[in-house]
């Protein structure tokens, strides 16, 4: 199998799309999608974002934020077809943030079974948390300035996160 990335504009990818087998075009969503660790959907649960490398020590991402679920919600979502400048990387902020808005799309000329994805949506309650703060950082992740996205990250703030992306806490 090969697998095919669809376009993220991020370097984190939402969805992987594998093909199906070699004489059928059909491609199909794969596990990356779904959540990795049921853990991430109970309340009380302490989970963490990370992305940015491994950081100062081998464990360790460079940037995350942490907190403790409070909900869990499923929603349905349509994948449309990412246009196709979405296939260089953002220029700045804001084209990051037009892109991730419109979340998860799948690449031109690709065919899936159903173009209907759920997605588990998580609430959590920020507690800590790391971004960077250098200006070549501002298009190439969710974490910027002490925001995830658009949203200013506070200690007891809320926020909605694809479940996808988070994992527990290290014990």
């Amino acid at each position: 199998m090969k697998p095919l990335q669809l376009l993220s504009g991020v370097g984190l990818c939402l969805v992987v799309l594998s093909v199906a087998n070699a004489q059928d075009s059909t491609m199909q969503l794969s596990e990356a999608l779904s959540v990795r660790d049921p853990k991430v959907l109970k309340s009380g649960q302490c989970v963490r974002y990370e992305e940015g490398g491994k950081g100062f020590s081998e464990n360790s991402s460079s940037f995350w934020l942490e907190g403790q679920v409070i909900a869990t919600r499923y929603e349905t979502r349509t994948l449309a077809t990412c246009p196709l400048e979405w296939t260089k990387s953002p220029g700045n902020r804001e084209e990051l943030l037009r892109r991730e808005a419109v979340m998860p799309c799948i690449q031109p000329g690709a065919r899936l079974p159903s173009n209907q994805i759920e997605l588990a949506l998580v609430e959590i309650t920020v507690r800590k948390w790391e971004t960077p703060w250098d200006r070549v950082s501002e298009s190439s992740g969710r974490l910027y300035r002490g925001h995830y996205l658009d949203r200013a990250l506070t200690d007891g703030g809320r926020l909605w996160i694809d479940g996808a992306l988070l994992k527990p806490c290290a014990p």
